[in-house]
């Protein structure tokens, strides 16, 4: 049977959803680091975090430890 790409559009939506709300936040760069990040950005991850430490709390405090 062909693939069902309708079906497979519509499970992707959630995510879809969730990394555009990310987005909108500002809060994408600190996802990609902690749970998508490949060794050239690993390797960026000290500059990152020098200049960006508030966003990695605030991601870690939001979406880790789920406190508002």
């Amino acid at each position: 049977a062909p693939p069902d790409y309708a079906k497979a559009l519509n499970d992707m939506k959630p995510a879809v959803a969730r990394l555009s709300a990310l987005a909108e936040e500002g809060l994408l760069e600190p996802f990609v680091l902690f749970f998508r990040a490949d060794d050239g950005i690993m390797q960026d991850y000290a500059a990152y975090r020098a200049a960006h430490r508030e966003k990695l709390r605030e991601f870690v405090r939001r979406y880790m430890v789920n406190i508002d």
